[in-house]
């Protein structure tokens, strides 16, 4: 008898196996359920529920989401929830079961702006997984070969000035753009009240994360790592597309940007200006950035003429590492516009390309913008250590204006090495270094105004 239970335990296994591979593993709607949810009776739904179909479970899944409930759990299926795009709603909390994979459909996707989860104008949202096995994953190889047209905007998760929104304990995996997008809407309203949280942003194609405009952002312990694609490769990108968008209360707090094509952290901030944008507050906190192709810390701002943009940017207790140019990047940062602060921060070029200084800062000229007249500072170093190996530069700077510009107005203690183990040679910056190291500075002066017309 038992011999005969064992038996008909295999077949119903194998049958069930089976059922499976020939996609009879598909649910068909539960009506009574959705009744449930619909009269309110129900406020947390499984999105079964709704059906779910093997090789497209789009149309279940966003009935799913439209359908007023308060907490929606994707729960785990004998395949992974297959869709195109979908649009999540304001008011929900979306649960990702662990062991659940959302896949984008083979074939599916072909607009330029098709994303895997799009959010806009929405508020009171989140989007949580229940760790690493709990997955949003598109196909960006496809992306990049026909009949797909070329776009660097198929994110996994678009925001668009949203309010009160988290993200978090999931994995972003190989989208056609960004892993996480803020972006503004009209008038350039941000992002306001967002915390991404515990995820990890893997193998996307433009970015991990970009942020357009946002303010009170948290993210906090992601893990933002191998961007390939499309230009800039970072691992996070602060990159506002007009003036009247913001970077507002930013932090980033216990983040790791590794092996990315671009950057670790890359801030464009080229279209904010000064008297019309509000003025910047970013923190990095606890941060590393390691191995990326470029650098760990990226910044370039474009001068306007009047006045300059204000606020502050600060790095603390963060590490840069094995980054193959230079560790930080600062170009076109005025002594007189917003402040730039490293504490405690180490940057350690052990196993970098010895042509690449440690820290490297130039007034630059770009084409279709008006000409730099101001040198590079404005800036507090309280404790910085850098590791350089013998040969290598530990700071550089470069005027491509020819204004004949060098570095005014830094301050602060940095300590160089050669190794982890070398005590260093601790410097105490100031003017008088400055001068005797980058000869040529002038004050930052306003720039000329032009007689009225007659």
């Amino acid at each position: 008898m038992r011999k005969i239970c064992v038996f008909a335990l295999m077949l119903l296994a194998f049958a069930a196996a089976r059922a499976q591979e020939n996609g009879a593993g598909n649910i068909p709607p539960n009506e009574e359920r959705i009744a449930a949810v619909a009269d309110g009776s129900i406020q947390e739904a499984l999105a079964s529920w709704w059906g779910f179909n093997a090789e497209d479970a789009t149309q279940s899944l966003q009935a799913a989401l439209d359908s007023g409930v308060r907490t929606l759990r994707i729960d785990k299926q004998s395949a992974p929830w297959t869709v195109t795009p979908l649009t999540v709603p304001s008011d929900i909390e979306v649960v990702i079961d662990p062991g659940v994979t959302i896949l984008a459909k083979e074939g599916a996707f072909r607009g330029k702006t098709d994303f895997l989860f799009s959010v806009p104008y929405r508020k009171n949202v989140v989007i949580r997984g229940g760790g690493e096995d709990s997955v949003l994953l598109m196909r960006k190889s496809d992306y990049h070969q026909d009949p797909y047209e070329k776009s660097e905007w198929r994110h996994g998760i678009c925001l668009r000035a949203v309010k009160n929104v988290r993200i978090e304990n999931l994995v972003i995996r190989s989208t056609g753009g960004d892993g996480i997008y803020l972006g503004a809407g009209k008038e350039g309203a941000p992002c306001e009240d967002v915390t991404i949280r515990n995820v990890i942003c893997d193998d996307n194609n433009r970015q991990g994360i970009s942020v357009i405009s946002a303010k009170n952002l948290l993210i906090e312990n992601c893990v933002l790592s191998n961007t390939r694609g499309t230009a800039p490769e970072s691992g996070i990108d602060f990159e506002p597309n007009a003036a009247n968008e913001c970077l507002i209360n930013c932090v980033m707090r216990g983040c790791v940007m590794e092996n990315n094509a671009g950057d670790g952290i890359e801030l464009w901030l080229g279209q904010l200006k000064g008297g019309i944008s509000a003025p910047l507050s970013l923190t990095f906190e606890n941060c590393l950035c390691r191995n990326n192709d470029r650098s760990g810390y990226f910044e370039e701002f474009l001068h306007h003429d009047g006045k300059v943009l204000e606020g502050e940017i600060s790095l603390k207790n963060c590490r840069l590492a094995g980054n193959h140019r230079s560790a930080i990047r600062l170009y076109s940062k005025s002594p007189d516009a917003h402040a730039f602060t490293l504490e405690n921060v180490t940057v350690d070029m052990t196993g970098a390309d010895k042509k690449f200084p440690a820290i490297a800062m130039a007034s630059t000229k770009v084409s279709n913008h008006p000409p730099v007249r101001r040198p590079v500072g404005g800036m507090v170093w309280n404790n910085v250590t850098i590791i350089v190996p013998e040969g290598q530069t530990p700071i550089w700077y470069r005027d491509d204006t020819g204004s004949g510009f060098g570095l005014f107005d830094i301050t602060g203690t940095i300590t160089v090495k050669q190794s982890a183990d070398d005590p260093g040679e601790t410097i105490t910056i100031d003017q008088q270094w400055l001068c005797e190291h980058f000869p040529g500075i002038r004050e930052p002066k306003e720039p000329e105004e032009k007689p009225a017309e007659e």
